[in-house]
Order: structure tokens, then C-alpha cells, then sequence
């Protein structure tokens, strides 16, 4: 290891008689862990008038016509028959939809499949299984529980790193921060009604990560008139989101039911965001031949 991500190897190729030892330095580039709008390890489910599609909020807010895209990708590392479920009429997703590995007929694993309801081309693609890394509580945080009711704002101060077990914001709420923050969850997660979570104009200043090994269930979570503003992540998780709930960013979990009219945005800004990173790309910097 020469530096953090820079490495350094010796490969020893032959061929015949002759032999030759190559010197090359290798440097890694870690991708976002949110790269789907949302992404069900064991699979995802939309019922309702879903509407799922992408902007980026380094271009400023969301809005339809000015500031929106086609990256409002739908995936699942799970590759049998209802993989993902779409079961409503009026849906539409602005991406693509993506299924576990090696299934021949990536179509067959969509259940209520449509390709009028899907944009991207092609519609469904089976990829490689996509890697869901654990979520580790740094030590020495205490994690209590939190509930906000009524008008009240709370912002969390930036940088940070917090810890609730549980977090609850419910109708007229809002959970903030003055920029970017680490929210860890260690039990449950509920939004409700008219409550807002997030930074509204930089969705990847608030993570929130829920800790691997413990199950955390969201029913009926992100509900009502509800807006999130940031990227959720737990391997274990349960997401139900419902009524007219609008999702600026990524979530990430084991599986994800999107019901109602809900709303699902992804930020393409997240891309950049490599912590928690569960893929990296490798790129030769340098070789040489040594005697």
C-alpha cells in the first residue's frame, strides 16, 4: 500500500521460455453506495401512482421540466419471479429496473411488468449481486431516542455524527442540519404527516445509516405529506413508504414497499458520495518492467 486507495503490485507473466516481471501501482476509486433511486436486496414492490425519476440538486430544487432526468433506477440482488412487483396502473418509472444475477430473461423476474412504464433501455437488466456492507455504530456514541411533534425545527449542527434509537418526527416537524451529518438508527424510523427531514437544497449532507444486525422496520413511515431530503441505508431494513410522500435522494434496504402516491426522486449528486462504499473501480496509474 503506497496511500489510501493507491497500491502497489509485482506480476510475473510467462509465456514459452521467456518469463517477464511487471511493477504496476493501481488506484482505486470507490463508487457510491447510492446509485438506485431504491434498491431492495431481497426485492421491491410498487402499488399505487408511484412516480420515480432523478435530478440534481447541485442544479438547483427538483422540477419536472427544468431539473429532472432519467436515473430513477428501480433494483433487487434477489432473481426469481417477483423480484420486483409492479402493481399499479398509473406508475412510472423515468430508469431502469434491475434484478439479481444470472437471470437470462431479466423480464421474467418483474412481476406486472410493462414496458410502457418503464423508460430505460433496455427496460429490465440482470447485473451482478450488489454488494450490501455492514453498518457499524462508531464507539463511544450513545444513541437515545427522539421525538418531534408540532411546529418545532431541530438542526443538527455540522459536521457531525449522531445516534438515535429511536427517531420519530410527526405532523409539522422538521429534522435538519446546517450541512453535512451522519445519522445513525438502531431500532425505528418514523415520518408522518406534513413533517419534513433533511437538507431540502443538498440531499447528500444527510446520511442515514441503520445498524446491520438489528431489524428495523418503517411501516407506514414515510407517509401523508412527509418529504425526506437525504439517503437512507440498512441491510436490514424495511421501508414502507406511502400516501404522498416525496423522496429526494436514495434509499437502500432490504426490502422496499412504495404504495399510494408517493414519489421517488433520485439526487444524482449522490454519486460522489463514497462512505459506506460497496464497489470501487481499479485504473493503472504507472507500470514498469523490472530486470
Amino acid at each position: 500500500v503506497l496511500a489510501p486507495l493507491l497500491y502497489q503490485a509485482q506480476i510475473q507473466g510467462v509465456s514459452g521460455n521467456g518469463r517477464r516481471n511487471i511493477e504496476a501501482v493501481l488506484q482505486v476509486t470507490p463508487l457510491s453506495l447510492f446509485r438506485f433511486a431504491a434498491f431492495g436486496d431481497d426485492g421491491v414492490t410498487l402499488d399505487g401512482a408511484n412516480f420515480i425519476d432523478s435530478y440534481d440538486s447541485r442544479n438547483g430544487p427538483y422540477d419536472l421540466l427544468t431539473n429532472s432526468g432519467n436515473e430513477g433506477d428501480i433494483g433487487t440482488n434477489a432473481n426469481g419471479a417477483g423480484a420486483i412487483i409492479l402493481d399499479g396502473n398509473s406508475l412510472f418509472v423515468n430508469g431502469q429496473l434491475s434484478v439479481g444475477p444470472g437471470v437470462a430473461d431479466p423480464e421474467s423476474a418483474v412481476t406486472g411488468f410493462d414496458p410502457d412504464q418503464i423508460s430505460g433501455e433496455p427496460p429490465v437488466i440482470s447485473q451482478p449481486e450488489y454488494p450490501m456492507p455492514t453498518v457499524q455504530i462508531p464507539e463511544g456514541i450513545t444513541c437515545n431516542p427522539l421525538t418531534l411533534t408540532g411546529s418545532v425545527t431541530y438542526t443538527l449542527p455540522s459536521p457531525g455524527t449522531y445516534c438515535f434509537s429511536r427517531l420519530q418526527v410527526k405532523a409539522g416537524a422538521t429534522l435538519t442540519s446546517t450541512g453535512p451529518v451522519t445519522v445513525y438508527l438502531t431500532e425505528s424510523l418514523a415520518f408522518e404527516g406534513d413533517s419534513t427531514v433533511g437538507v431540502v437544497n443538498a440531499p447528500s449532507h444527510f446520511l442515514v445509516l441503520m445498524e446491520s444486525g438489528t431489524q428495523v422496520t418503517i411501516e407506514g413511515a414515510v407517509e401523508g405529506n412527509a418529504e425526506f431530503y437525504g439517503a437512507m441505508y440498512g441491510p436490514d431494513a424495511t421501508f414502507s413508504i406511502a400516501g404522498n410522500a416525496d423522496i429526494y435522494g436514495s434509499i437502500i434496504g432490504n426490502e422496499i414497499a412504495v404504495a399510494g402516491s408517493a414519489r421517488l426522486h433520485y439526487d444524482e449528486a449522490l454519486a460522489d458520495v463514497d462512505i459506506l462504499s460497496n464497489e470501487g473501480l481499479v485504473a493503472l496509474r504507472s507500470w514498469q518492467e523490472l530486470n
